[in-house]
């Protein structure tokens, strides 16, 4: 019995069990029953123009009410379910870029693809696909992905990463810092954006600061603009467009919205 453990299983794990697989199950009926609803959180430039906005999801299911991204995405890429969700996002973005070209503004999407839609051998096909469909210039679009993506090294993903920026799509590393990326990857992957994460932002010390404008001048020797995330307050804001950042996200310019509301907010 040497080194063997005594677990007692109690109510509170019982309950997050149960919790866990009724979003499993629910998660498989979401996309069919128009639960999910996307939000749009603007990324401006130093003169607080907004250039960009981020695509986040938001799920509110009639019988768990709002479920929190964080929540439910580990479980839809567990299921796979995160590849039906990953398409209908995507096809919600193009038509509202339509939206927004009707409004004259010319806008570009970022969208978070999971690693699980990136392993799909005709994802990129796919993309190109549905932007023929809405008559979509993927030149308006970013993809983000995440260091664990580029670390794996997987040769679909790698093509589909490819084929992407060859239609034309923007691609963007989110939350660099966080891991264990270096400039190498995003060299060889050839990506557009990199995405500060705002872990270095927190303290608001010169040496944080020292370390994001070193970033950013390698990342512009790499023909790669600079978003930073988590932006909050006017100092921070400040203090990173001194040093050179290129756009900027976060509550200090907007809370995500809804698609009226980020439409009345550009426009």
């Amino acid at each position: 019995f040497k080194n063997q453990k005594l677990v007692f299983f109690n109510d509170d794990m019982y309950s997050n069990i149960i919790k866990i697989e009724n979003i499993k199950e629910q998660l498989k009926s979401a996309v069919d029953n128009h639960e999910f609803v996307l939000y749009y959180q603007p990324i401006v430039n130093e003169d607080k123009i907004v250039k960009k906005v981020e695509a986040l999801i938001r799920w509110n299911n009639k019988e768990l009410g709002f479920v929190s991204p964080m929540d439910f995405i580990p479980y839809a890429e567990e299921s796979g379910e995160i590849v039906k969700i990953g398409y209908w996002i995507i096809e919600e973005v193009f038509k509202n870029l339509n939206e927004f070209k009707n409004g004259q503004e010319n806008i570009q999407i970022s969208i978070n693809v999971s690693p699980i839609q990136l392993m799909e051998f005709y994802f990129a096909e796919n993309v190109k696909e549905i932007a023929n469909k809405y008559n979509v210039d993927l030149s308006q679009i970013c993809f983000e992905i995440t260091e664990s993506v580029v670390l794996e090294e997987n040769i679909i993903v790698y093509d589909n990463i490819h084929l992407l920026d060859n239609f034309g799509a923007k691609l963007a590393l989110d939350d660099f810092g966080t891991g264990y990326a270096s400039f190498s990857y995003l060299k060889k992957y050839n990506l557009n954006i990199l995405k500060i994460d705002k872990s270095f932002i927190g303290d608001e010390t010169n040496v944080d600061y020292s370390i994001i404008y070193n970033i950013k001048n390698i990342a512009h020797i790499l023909n790669m603009e600079i978003v930073i995330e988590g932006v909050e307050t006017e100092k921070q804001f400040e203090a990173l467009s001194n040093i050179g950042c290129d756009y900027f996200q976060g509550y200090f310019f907007a809370k995500p919205m809804n698609f009226e509301e980020i439409y009345k907010y550009i426009l």
